[in-house]
This record gives C-alpha cells, sequence and structure tokens, in this order.
C-alpha cells in the first residue's frame, strides 16, 4: 500500500488546551511517511549494507594522526551542570568525524557503568528514531539514560532504571542535523537517508573504539526504537559485511535489540488501524469502512482505491491523547503559557520535552557536553533520500547470520504498535524454539480475584447445570408485591423504619461528611424469611433534585457493598490500617443518590431464613426480588417515588440490570401507572453473552499481549464460540485453553499492578499507583467484619464476605 497517506491517523484535535510534549517524534515520522506518498523517497527492494572500507581506512589514518588518547580525555564530562551528588560513573561527549571531505560530524554521550563494574559489562549503543530525532534528548535524558531535567530546567535527579546499571551505554545523535550532531556543508541535509545514515554510523563506531581501545573487543549491542526499527538492523548488517570483508572481528557484535520497531510501512500502517480499534480508540464503524477500502497488503494503490482509503480515514480522530502512551496523562499548556501534565502518574512525566529542550540549549550545559555553541532540538526536519519498504528481509539476514535479534514491544504505543510487531515477527516465518509465557517477578498475585473467581465458576457451572434459556423471560409477581406493601403499609411504620435506619456514623469515617447515609434490611419474601441489605448515600448537596442510581456488582454472588460501595463509586475507602476511611473524590454521589444492593440474598449482609433458598437463586429470582426491594424502599423513602431513576452495575450486573429493567417496565405496564421511573439503565464492561463474552476474552487476551499467536491460533481452530456448550468440554479446545497461562496479572485492570503476600503475611502492591489499591480487598474485609461497623450499617452480626 505504498501511496497511502495516514497523516490523518496522526493529527491530535487540540481544545482550548493545547496538547504539546512527545509530539515531536511523531511528528517526524508523520513527516517521513508523508514524503514517501510523494515519492520523495526512493524505496528499494531491500536494504544493501555498502562496502566502505575505503572511507573507513581515510578514517582511521586521520583519527590516528590526531591522538585518539587526546580525544578521549578531552571528552570526559567533569559533571553537567545541576547533577546530583554521588554520581558513581564517568560520562564523555564530544564528537567523532564522519566524512573528512564534507566536516560532517556526529555528536555522541557516552555513560560508562558504575565504576565497580564498567570494566566487565557490555557496550551499548542506543538509536532513536525518527527519522531525525536525538539519542541525547529522548533516549538519555528522557527514557534510559542516568538522569531526568527537573521542571527547574536546571537540576538532574536520578533515574532508578537507567540502562547504564548494566551496561555502558553510547547515546548517538544522528544522521548530521540531529542534536548536537552536524555537517559543514549544508547540502548534507538534504542527502540524509538509511544508507548514509548507517555508514556515518558505522564509520562512527570504528572510530570511537580507537577513540575507547579498551571497548574494542568487548561484547556490543545495538538497541533502538520507532524508526530506529531501520536504523538497527542497517547498521548491524553493515558491520556484519565488513567483520566478513576485513576476515576478522573490527566490531564484537553479539546482538541487537529494538523496541516497538518501525519495520516495514504496510504493516506498521495495518497494526495501527487493529491497535486503535482494539484498544477502543476507534469505532466498529470506522474500522470496517477502513478495512474495506484500504487494502494493506498491496504494494501499490490505484488513485481511486488510495481516495477511497483516505476518505475512510479522514473520518477517524483519535482525540488528545500521547501516541506514544495511550493511559498516560498528556501535557497541556495553560492560558499563562506554562506546562502542566492533564493528571497525576507516577514517575511519569508528559511535559519532559519542555525542561529537557530548555536544558540543553544552556550554554552552560552544552560547555560541559563539548558540544557547539547551537540550537538544540528534539527532532530535525532532514530531507529523507532513500529508505527500503521493509526491513524484514534484512531482520531476515541477521538471523541467518545467527546474529541473536531481540523484537519487543508495549501495548501503550500506537505510532509503532504490538500490532505492527507481532504482524512483522509472523512474516518472518520463523520457527517458535521456547513457548511464549509470562514474565513473573517478585511473588504471586492474591488480591482482587474473588469476582473473577465467581465469574469462572458460574461459567463452569453452566457447562453442567445451569439452565440456559434462549431468552429472561419478565414474571408478573405482582401478588407478592402487593402483599408485601401490605406488610408495611403504614406511613407511621414506614417513616419510623427510615428513621431506624440512618446512619449516625461510620466508625473511622473523616471529618465533614456532608451528606446522609442509611443502611438496612428490605424483607423480600415474608414466607421465608428472605431480606437484601442496602447502603444509600444521598448527594451532599441538591439531593432532593438529583436522581436515584442503583448499583448491582456482579459475580454471580458478589457485594456491591464491598466492591461497588468501599472500593469502586461509593464515597469512602478504607485505609490500610482497617479502621479509618478516607473520602473519595470520585464518588458517584457527587452527582446522584446511590443504592447499592447486595443482591442475591446469600450475599454481603443479605441473608434468607430458609437455608434452601442458597441453592435456588438464579436470574430470574434475583430481579424478582430486586423489584420487590424498589418497590418496598420506595414505601420507606417516598420522596424518590417519583424521582428519575436509573440502574447500574458491572460484569454479570449485564444479566441483573437489563432484567430488572424489563420486571419494571413489565410492572409499569401491567399496574397501568409507574410505580418505579425508570429514566434509563447503564451498565460498564457488561457479561451479556457467554459465547461472545469467551470469544471477546480471548481476542483481548491475543491483541493485549497476553497470549502468543500460536496459542489463540490453536484455541480458535478448536473452539466454536458458536456453539460454546458443545465444544468447551471437547478435548481438543480444553487442550487448546490450557496452553494459555495468563500470568500474575489483575484480570480487571491488566497494566496495574497486582497485589502480592509476603512471607510474613502481609499485603503489598507490586508497585505504586496513584490513586489505586491493588491489596483494597483486605482492609475491607477486615473492616465490614468489625462488629462496631456492622451495627453502624444496622446489618446482622454476621461473617461477611466479598463474594457468596
Amino acid at each position: 500500500m505504498k501511496h497511502i497517506s495516514f497523516f490523518c491517523l496522526l493529527l491530535v484535535c487540540l481544545g482550548a488546551l493545547q496538547l504539546h510534549a512527545h509530539a515531536s517524534q511523531e511528528d517526524a515520522l508523520r513527516a517521513f511517511i508523508s514524503s514517501r506518498k510523494k515519492g520523495e523517497i526512493s524505496s528499494s527492494g531491500a536494504f544493501k549494507a555498502r562496502n566502505i572500507a575505503d572511507r573507513v581506512a581515510s578514517s582511521l589514518s586521520a583519527a590516528k594522526n590526531s591522538s585518539a588518547v587526546s580525544h578521549k580525555a578531552a571528552d570526559k564530562i567533569r559533571a553537567l551542570p545541576g547533577q546530583p551528588q554521588g554520581v558513581d560513573f564517568d560520562q564523555y561527549g564530544g564528537y567523532v568525524t564522519v566524512d573528512e571531505d564534507n566536516g560532517r560530524a556526529l555528536f555522541y554521550y557516552f555513560v560508562q557503568a558504575p565504576s565497580s563494574g564498567a570494566a566487565e559489562k557490555p557496550l551499548l549503543l542506543w538509536l532513536s528514531g525518527g527519522p531525525g530525532c536525538s539519542s541525547l534528548g529522548y533516549g538519555a535524558m528522557q527514557e534510559l539514560g542516568p538522569f531526568r531535567v527537573s521542571q527547574d530546567n536546571k537540576t538532574l535527579i536520578r533515574n532508578l532504571n537507567a540502562w547504564n546499571s548494566v551496561a555502558n551505554v553510547i547515546f548517538l545523535e544522528s544522521p548530521a542535523g540531529v542534536g548536537y550532531s552536524y555537517s559543514n556543508t549544508s547540502a548534507d541535509y538534504d542527502l540524509s537517508g538509511d544508507q548514509r545514515t548507517a555508514d556515518d554510523a558505522y564509520i562512527f563506531l570504528v572510530k570511537w573504539l580507537e577513540r575507547f581501545p579498551e571497548y574494542k573487543n568487548r561484547a556490543f549491542y545495538i538497541s533502538g526504537e520507532s524508526y530506529a526499527g531501520h536504523y538497527v538492523p542497517e547498521l548491524a548488517a553493515t558491520i556484519l559485511l565488513h567483520n566478513t570483508y576485513n576476515n576478522r572481528t573490527i566490531v564484537n557484535l553479539k546482538g541487537v535489540l529494538v523496541g516497538n520497531p518501525y519495520l516495514d510501512d504496510n504493516i506498521n500502517s495495518k497494526g495501527k488501524i487493529d491497535f486503535f480499534w482494539t484498544h477502543g480508540v476507534m469505532s466498529d464503524e470506522v474500522y470496517a469502512n477502513v478495512t474495506k477500502h484500504c487494502n494493506f497488503d498491496s504494494a501499490v494503490e490505484t488513485p481511486s482505491s488510495e481516495a477511497a482509503c483516505n476518505d475512510a480515514l479522514d473520518v477517524f480522530d483519535k482525540g488528545e491523547i500521547d501516541s506514544y502512551n495511550i493511559y498516560a496523562p498528556v501535557c497541556l499548556e495553560g492560558p499563562n503559557g506554562k506546562y502542566y501534565p492533564s493528571s497525576n502518574f507516577a514517575g511519569y512525566d508528559p511535559c519532559s520535552d519542555i525542561p529537557t529542550e530548555t536544558y540543553l540549549n544552556d550554554p552552560a550545559v552544552k560547555n560541559a557536553f563539548h558540544a557547539r555553541a547551537t540550537k538544540w532540538k528534539g527532532c530535525s526536519t532532514l530531507r529523507w533520500k532513500d529508505a527500503p519498504m521493509s526491513m524484514l528481509p534484512t531482520v531476515k539476514f541477521l538471523v541467518d547470520n545467527k546474529l541473536p535479534v531481540w523484537i519487543f514491544s508495549g501495548d501503550f504505543d500506537s505510532v509503532c504498535p504490538l500490532h505492527a510487531t507481532r504482524h512483522a515477527v509472523l512474516d518472518l516465518a520463523l520457527p517458535v524454539t521456547t513457548p511464549w509465557r509470562p514474565w513473573t517477578a517478585k511473588e504471586e498475585m492474591h488480591a482482587n480475584a474473588s469476582q473473577e473467581a465467581q465469574l469462572k465458576a458460574f461459567i463452569s457451572s453452566r457447562k453442567n447445570s445451569v439452565s440456559s434459556t434462549d431468552t429472561f423471560k419478565v414474571r408478573n409477581i405482582a401478588d407478592r408485591v402487593a402483599a408485601s406493601l401490605s406488610t408495611e403499609s403504614s406511613l407511621s411504620d414506614q417513616s419510623s423504619l427510615k428513621a431506624a435506619d440512618k446512619i449516625t456514623a461510620l466508625p473511622g469515617q473523616p471529618q465533614g461528611v456532608d451528606f446522609d447515609q442509611y443502611g438496612g434490611y428490605v424483607t423480600v419474601d415474608e414466607e421465608n424469611g428472605r431480606a437484601l441489605f442496602y447502603y444509600l448515600v444521598e448527594a451532599p448537596s441538591g439531593a432532593a433534585e438529583k436522581p436515584l442510581v442503583l448499583w448491582l456488582n456482579g459475580g454471580p454472588g458478589c457485594s456491591s457493598l464491598g466492591y461497588g460501595a468501599m472500593q469502586e463509586l461509593g464515597p469512602f475507602r478504607v485505609s490500610e490500617d482497617n479502621k479509618t476511611l478516607t473520602r473519595n473524590v470520585n464518588a458517584w454521589n457527587n452527582v446522584a443518590n446511590v443504592i447499592f444492593l447486595e443482591s442475591p440474598a446469600g450475599v454481603g449482609f443479605s441473608y434468607s431464613n430458609t437455608s434452601s433458598d442458597y441453592n435456588l437463586s438464579g436470574d430470574e429470582r434475583t430481579a424478582d426480588d430486586a423489584y420487590a426491594f424498589l418497590v418496598k424502599w420506595l414505601e420507606r423513602f417516598p420522596e424518590y417515588r417519583g424521582r428519575s431513576f436509573y440502574i447500574s452495575g458491572e460484569s454479570f450486573a449485564g444479566h441483573y440490570v437489563p432484567e430488572l429493567a424489563a420486571t419494571i417496565l413489565l410492572h409499569n405496564t401491567y399496574n397501568n401507572r409507574t410505580m418505579v421511573n425508570l429514566q434509563g439503565v447503564l451498565v460498564g464492561n457488561p457479561y451479556l453473552d457467554a459465547n461472545r463474552n469467551i470469544k471477546g476474552g480471548l481476542d483481548f487476551l491475543w491483541t493485549h499481549a497476553m497470549m502468543s499467536d500460536e496459542v489463540y491460533q490453536n484455541v480458535t481452530k478448536n473452539c466454536d464460540f458458536d456453539n460454546l456448550n458443545g465444544t468447551l468440554s471437547e478435548p481438543a479446545c480444553g487442550g487448546a485453553l490450557d496452553g494459555f497461562h495468563s500470568g500474575h496479572v489483575s484480570a480487571y485492570n491488566i497494566y496495574a499492578p497486582v497485589c502480592l503476600r509476603a512471607s510474613n503475611g502481609a499485603y503489598y502492591p507490586s508497585s505504586y499507583l496513584p490513586g489505586y489499591d491493588p491489596c483494597s480487598e483486605y482492609p475491607t474485609t477486615a473492616y465490614l467484619n468489625d462488629p462496631a461497623v456492622q451495627s453502624a450499617f444496622h446489618a446482622r452480626t454476621t461473617k461477611w464476605a466479598g463474594c457468596a
């Protein structure tokens, strides 16, 4: 698909606040794609490594004449302005001339491993992408280098995850015209391309090794990201050619590794579309239209087909997201010209471009780096002249020559996405030597498993015993409702029940609670003594005008109080001391009056005096009981009778919510009046269809890098998701599913930290994420089992569990 422009995919729609940081590398790649579309870039079949032994020989002779040793000493950085105390590694910065005639020189920044192990650790060259973006500004100062620039634009802080902890790392600003690298012949900037970039980088390496001879025989690796999916394999191929030509090891290349690489134009374009759709950024309609009109397998498009494809793409608007991390906050510019993140995310600053650029343009910093007094910028506009459409032949050449190649992809990047990497690796048609497996760190996961376990148990039981009728049939339970109402018909009785349910204060609640709370039981079956527990939190202000929302958690069999109220959308969170509560600033009762209902009987504090009731639970009775609860609850709280009412929930509430809604509509019709003023329903991540949920779960795992291509293909081959009951129990399908191992991730948020259990029995998060505690289940359970808490809620003294 040579001529199709993805310019529109890379546009960011800006509102009153402008999105700024982390756009320049994306802009550089966008400009490259646009140039290729216009025919300005030569797209040869495959990269051909050139023999430039004559250039290397002349370069080396010049290097020897100018004394490599003195150059190394001159390049040593005493200290960078604003660097912290206790820096325990050597730093070097300077230029290596790669073309004596034109005066073309590349700037490098070299950080050795801490002095205790630098002599044993390998040498690694890092190349940022673009094409035309700085390895110093991005790689060194914002990604894997030892320092980060503080918001004051002057001081540096240590990066605890710096790669020079395990290797000696060179950051090369390449090609000439990028960052501090330059040419004395200005026409050079219009002759940039893959071929010359590889040649110049090779010359740089050979000359740099003369300057640092202690690294001549050291194990050497090349790494990079994005458009370095071209740079890295091309430089590796050039090294292999010259090692062969010279019949000796000029550069001791041991392997290459590239992250989220731009390897193939067509595959990357297709991968972007798949990524946006599978990650909820592109609608089904736009995706269907794009895949209909865009042929990603074709190298050439006719003008009409190109126009149809571009028209389909023009409709897509990804919104204000960071293209390199679609889940991260973005950098905004306020009216005062200052930059700030759209939200707080520990360890990630979307505005880091701004202080980095200011710092690298400080004359004192340039002087410390031994850089020329020039204007530094993150990415440069270069006229790119040549680039193969695909790097896969070059990668295959490296593999065939026994060079280890590691291609890795994160699942946040939409510019060079995971999907493109997977398609590219599949096209290499390499044999699998080690099966795909989870990467496990630290200890096993413990928390946040109960709701998932409930749903798994339900799916398993469906295969054997759960009745699966075609559709839910609403029952007329007017007789039950009438009987229930008759037992509490007195207004004075209702008033006293409401007064008795009012919660004075929950143990440990913070000061300044400005809303009313109620908790208690509503009997839904007098004969069997079946009663449902509720917790109502009214809105802080304007409660009389705000709607009423009923929240139902899923499972089936999980608590709306423990999950919905205390861990998700309720007004409080339980602290780690198991005793005190903190406010949830995003609580839903800011905009509505919310009832959390523990349903069905047997869940949480809800109960039945007839123990056999617990063995008769199901969708039908759950809907009936919830309706009986609502009608009776509205007698207790008559001020809500005509109020706009909504039902919401998550997971298996994909059954509860529509079934209760249908029951309400039937009884409104039967009674020829509005018994419950239902205005709408809303369900999040709902379990709506058994077959589609399982198929969707597998598609999700595959498209989010948790399931290998081989396992996914085997499962889709052997499991018929249109006839689920007939295939899940079959050996072929079961065996295919057994090949999958999800690893230690939270099934409800695969990117979040998980809860780990230490050897002393204590629980702690695997990492820190502001506002999210994967271990919240433990203090919640402890709190809700405190007799004082149960008394405050007006609940029976019982053992509370998150799921029954």
